[in-house]
């Protein structure tokens, strides 16, 4: 096991999402910069507020997605990808930790 915090998460969708008639059924989040958090509640954003995950995940996303298709995702999907961008807050010794507690 790694004790490092990854760059990127892949998430397959359960539902493709549709943008501009192109079906996409995997998303490759990032780990946001200064940058991509600018104008985000971090509390919120931690806490999973949809209107902070859709305003983050419109940035960080490849393919990229505009907020109104992160609007239309599915609500497993939203979550799926609320739980991956969580996971790049985590420090690497948060993670060893986390890791050494589950053997």
């Amino acid at each position: 096991m790694t004790s490092k915090t990854p760059k990127t998460v892949t998430v397959s969708l359960s539902e493709p999402v549709t943008q501009a008639e192109a079906q996409i059924t995997d998303l490759t989040l990032r780990r946001p910069t200064a940058g991509d958090l600018r104008g985000i509640n971090l509390a919120f954003l931690q806490m999973q507020k949809t209107d902070e995950v859709v305003k983050l995940l419109s940035r960080i996303t490849t393919p990229a997605l505009a907020p109104d298709t992160v609007e239309r995702m599915d609500g497993l999907d939203l979550v799926a990808c609320a739980n991956a961008v969580s996971g790049f807050f985590v420090t690497p010794a948060q993670l060893a930790a986390i890791q050494a507690a589950m053997g």
